[in-house]
């Protein structure tokens, strides 16, 4: 069981523990932008990607994602199904076919329902445990992000399903 979706950021500020973390820009317009794709199932979060700007996820780069990386570790793990939001690049016909090809089974959740992503609590278990009001580099960032992410615990990953309803669900797709 898998869900993809990202989070962007450069230099965490402070927030909300239930608020994705924001880039911070300290006026001067100079704070380099850095998204993230990634992956989670019960038991861990899988096939972090930075994506450093000027390029954003779209179609093309998500079909990379998924073929190189998403696709394999699924297979990998024995897994059957993949869970995704309805961003425009999750939608493309051509990722049903690669799916299908690979005997997987793609669901979607419905719009406009961030309740109900899980890596979206995954993000914010991120954003907690990288909250300090420290200056980093692009690349010292991003080493940081992908490490604590790698770091999050099974029982912390089960329970961003669980909170989101999904270990429910699952159990009949199963």
């Amino acid at each position: 069981m898998y869900y993809s979706a990202h989070a962007c950021g450069s230099k965490y500020g402070y927030a909300k523990t239930d608020a994705r973390a924001s880039q911070r820009d300290l006026g001067k317009g100079e704070s380099e932008h850095v998204m993230f794709i990634a992956a989670v199932s019960t038991e861990k979060v899988h096939c972090v990607m930075p994506i450093p700007a000027p390029v954003s996820v779209n179609g093309l780069l998500f079909e990379y994602y998924c073929t190189h990386f998403l696709i394999p570790e699924v297979i990998r793990e024995n897994k059957t199904y993949v869970v995704m939001d309805n961003a425009k690049p999750h939608l493309r016909n051509v990722l049903r076919a690669i799916f299908a090809l690979h005997n997987l089974a793609v669901y979607f959740l419905s719009p406009h329902s961030p309740w109900l992503q899980p890596i979206e609590k995954i993000f914010n278990i991120a954003h907690v445990k990288c909250n300090m009001d420290v200056e980093h580099t692009r690349s010292s960032f991003i080493r940081n992000v992908i490490q604590v992410m790698e770091c999050i615990s099974p029982d912390e990953c089960d329970a961003c399903w669980r909170v989101t309803g999904w270990t429910r669900v699952c159990v009949r797709f199963m």
